[in-house]
């Protein structure tokens, strides 16, 4: 970090202030920092003009990061300004990203700040570089092409006409081109026939009325490469003159992978919020559980007395039928009760162990993980609780579901609870690929001793995938589902579980026939 640092806190709390004044010093023990509250403080500490970082939390009785963000920009402020908060809204953060914050990191996670700090700082130094290599270019033409070589962006200059001039290297590596290729080329070429009707509009006037825009333009558009290939891009146009005659340029940055960034911090803001309820739901769960059990356990021992009463009273009520014939028991016929007892029984009794295993499996996802991978477990029953657990998923999507669990299995090694996840998420990720609820789905289990493992496959009939994107599968954020709110974590979360159980997990599908999910997994003997 730099030398001396002079850093703005906007914050109501005089506690967070010195946490987060000691978690900067950490980095940089030559700091200033000064708390404001207000929009008078903010203004008033602003006549400093020395501010080198904010840092701001979203919501205050007298004051808000919206609010501090709009003097921020009156001011026509660069140094960067990170939200430091509770966990906020995406609308909301969306918002605040747009005003003018560099990013967020959340109270709950401040070891982030330091890292995010560096980062806007690097950030904004490139800025400000980007913006002096512009200035400079504006100057002459031969000083443009010689820093423009240097450049790790394209940098691109055309005449009065749109036809290229001036092509650096980073322009070649971006779009595809030669210079050779390319001087003297229109400029449209690059640039896709939507988006260049954009840009027309930028530089009519420079084409047509031949008259220079009176300021530079930045836009996030879209370029084209020599292979045809469309991709996102910051373009940055300007005028400029050299002896009397208008020229144009344009720095263009690539920007697929800040766009990837951007999408992924989206994505892993959602998943933390997924993760919050999927929390709050196992605390639930685990009350929810605890609650039933008990009038549960009052069914099960009222219907074994009853049950040995109604054995007892047999005896009598057959007697009774014999010496006075056919009669009542509440308004049933003697002998349909006779029948009909032991079958509502046997039924009162399935039922509350049917509910006792629903608790069971409740108890078990909200118990607590420790993540150790030092069990010995019988694959096949991890499966048949997953499948116990996706009950209700395999009545509503699917009437063909079938299993083929051995009983005796050798044991592998790690952890019961993360090897559910796994499963858990392949025969849920089959059920809703099926599309049809006539066809099948299927989980097995064999012992290849050959490899000295266990195979699970988890077969469906439903849509199958295309053969360019099974490579991508366990990438992290990918998915072909984002239509029903995939992330694209969970085969990415899956993969890295069966890694560390030191076993892998491949795929074969077909367009339209189905997909085969195989999880191998090394056997842990027991001696």
């Amino acid at each position: 970090m730099r030398k001396k640092l002079h850093i703005l806190i906007i914050d109501d709390s005089e506690t967070k202030f010195q946490l987060l004044s000691h978690i900067i010093r950490k980095g940089n023990q030559d700091i200033e920092c000064r708390r404001v509250e207000s929009e008078p403080e903010m203004n008033l500490a602003l006549s400093d003009n020395k501010w080198d970082l904010f840092l701001s939390d979203c919501h205050m009785p007298l004051f808000s990061a919206q609010a501090a963000l709009k003097i921020y920009n009156t001011h026509g402020l660069h140094s960067p300004f990170i939200l430091v908060s509770g966990a906020i809204g995406e609308e909301e953060a969306i918002s605040l990203l747009k005003a003018g914050a560099k990013d967020f990191v959340n109270k709950d996670n401040l070891n982030r700040l330091l890292p995010t700090i560096e980062r806007c700082f690097m950030e904004a130094d490139e800025y400000k570089k980007r913006k002096e290599a512009e200035e400079a270019l504006r100057n002459s033409e031969e000083q443009f092409r010689s820093i423009s070589e240097s450049a790790s962006d394209a940098i691109i200059a055309t005449d009065e006409y749109g036809l290229v001039t001036v092509w650096n290297h980073s322009a070649q590596v971006i779009f595809g081109y030669t210079k050779k290729e390319i001087l003297g080329q229109p400029v449209a070429c690059l640039v896709p026939e939507a988006d260049w009707n954009i840009l027309k509009l930028e530089l009519q006037h420079c084409i047509e009325v031949k008259k220079p825009p009176s300021n530079s333009c930045v836009k996030e558009l879209h370029g084209l490469k020599k292979n045809g290939v469309v991709f996102p891009v910051e373009i940055s146009l300007s005028s400029w003159a050299i002896k009397g005659l208008s020229r144009y340029s344009a720095i263009v940055r690539d920007i697929t992978q800040r766009r990837q960034v951007d999408e992924n911090r989206v994505m892993l803001q959602q998943q933390s919020i997924r993760s919050g309820q999927l929390a709050t739901i196992g605390v639930l769960a685990a009350g929810v559980a605890h609650e039933v059990n008990n009038p549960n356990n009052s069914i099960q021992f009222n219907t074994a007395m009853l049950r040995d009463v109604w054995l007892d009273a047999v005896p009598f009520l057959e007697r009774a039928k014999l010496e006075e014939g056919e009669f009542l028991l509440a308004g049933v016929p003697i002998s349909d009760v006779l029948d009909t007892m032991p079958r509502l029984f046997d039924g009162i009794k399935k039922s509350s162990l049917r509910i006792q295993n629903i608790i069971q499996n409740l108890k078990h996802l909200s118990r607590q993980d420790k993540g150790v991978l030092d069990q010995d477990i019988n694959i096949s029953t991890v499966i048949a609780d997953s499948i116990s657990i996706l009950q209700s998923q395999i009545k509503k999507y699917c009437n063909n579901f079938s299993s083929d669990l051995p009983e005796i299995l050798p044991v592998v090694q790690g952890n019961t609870q993360q090897l559910e996840q796994v499963f858990i998420n392949l025969i849920l990720n089959a059920l809703q690929a099926l599309g049809n609820r006539n066809k099948h789905v299927k989980v097995t289990i064999t012992e290849d001793k050959s490899s000295n493992s266990v195979m699970v496959k988890v077969v469906d009939e439903g849509k199958g995938i295309c053969e360019k994107n099974l490579q991508f599968l366990i990438d992290p954020f990918f998915t072909t589902r984002t239509d029903v709110g995939g992330t694209g974590l969970g085969l990415s979360i899956s993969n890295t579980i069966i890694q560390n159980h030191g076993g892998q997990i491949t795929f074969e599908s077909e367009l339209g026939k189905g997909t085969t999910v195989t999880v191998q997994l090394p056997i842990n003997y027991v001696k």
